[in-house]
Order: C-alpha cells, then structure tokens, then sequence
C-alpha cells in the first residue's frame, strides 16, 4: 500500500488568492456604484440637481404609418392643477375700511376729587386723560362706572365693555 502524498501549499498563494478577491470585489463595487453616479451625473433617485431644467421638448410625430402615439415632454409641474380656480366674480365697491393698530389702554388710578366726583386717570398710547363717569374720550371710548374704594373702573370702546383695576392695561 502506498502511503498518500502530502501536499504542502505555501502560505504566500493563499495570501495572494485573498488579495485578489478582495481586489475583485472592491473593483466590482466600485464599477456598480460609484462609476454610475460619475459618468450619469445623477443622484441616483434620477435627479440631476446640476443640470438646467428643459424648458420644454417636443419630440417629432410618427409617420403616419407608423403605429402608437406620438411622444411630448414638457416642463409642466404634474403637482400644480392644468386650470386655475375661478376667480370670483367683482363685488359692488365698497368704501375702504381703515385697519387701525391696536390701542394700550392703561388704568393708572381712580379717585374722588374735592367735589366728590370719581375720576380716573388712564392712559392711551401713551397720552395721559383724566376721565369722569359717563364721560366719553377719544372718539370712541366711554366711562361707564368707577368705584373708587376698589379702583376699578368699567369702560366701554365702540361697542365692547371691558373692566379694569389700577395698574392694569389691555390692548383693544
């Protein structure tokens, strides 16, 4: 009987077997993804962000012998609607309405004078007014009540009341 022959591989063509295929596959990923992305110039989703958009292409009809539909591209948004909303139909003119800011109202004080009369000290965006009960100021603001003992007042501009205690503001 005949002993089997051993067989003895060097190290080295191990070694560079391994090499190779790593040599391969990095060469195969580099050719399935990188090399795509150089030469197409795309982001892979199919955008080209550096490219100028076409403004619009038309391609040349078939001969009419030719079956299928004719192909057209265009720069058309497909996201926005092919016709606009209806505009509404004119209105009568009417007067133009002024939008005016808000005002601060601020209720510095309210006291009796000598007389007996309550009066309250307001002030409104920034001019300071003494004001009696019943008094109207300002073109639209009116003194309802005034109670001197809590300082409190209740005042009213065009047709909304408010109330307010000294120190306090509102914006109207």
């Amino acid at each position: 009987m005949s002993e089997p022959a051993l067989v003895i591989t060097p190290v080295d063509t191990d070694r560079r077997r391994l090499k190779i295929l790593v040599g391969i596959a990095v060469a195969l990923v580099l050719l399935l993804l990188v090399v795509p992305r150089v030469l197409g110039g795309s982001d892979g989703g199919g955008n080209d962000l550096s490219a100028p958009f076409p403004t619009s292409t038309t391609i040349a009809p078939r001969a009419a012998d030719a079956p299928g539909p004719a192909l057209v591209a265009s720069s058309k948004n497909p996201f926005v609607p092919l016709a606009s909303p209806a505009k509404a139909p004119p209105t009568t003119a009417s007067p133009p309405t002024t939008v005016r800011p808000p005002s601060l109202f601020i209720l510095k004080d309210v006291f009796s004078d000598p007389a007996k009369t309550s009066i309250a000290r307001v002030q409104l965006d920034g001019k300071d007014l003494s004001v009696r009960e019943g008094q109207q100021f300002a073109r639209t603001y009116r003194v309802l009540a005034l109670d001197v003992t809590s300082r409190c007042g209740s005042f009213s501009f065009e047709e909304k009341t408010f109330s307010l205690c000294a120190g306090e503001a509102t914006t109207l």
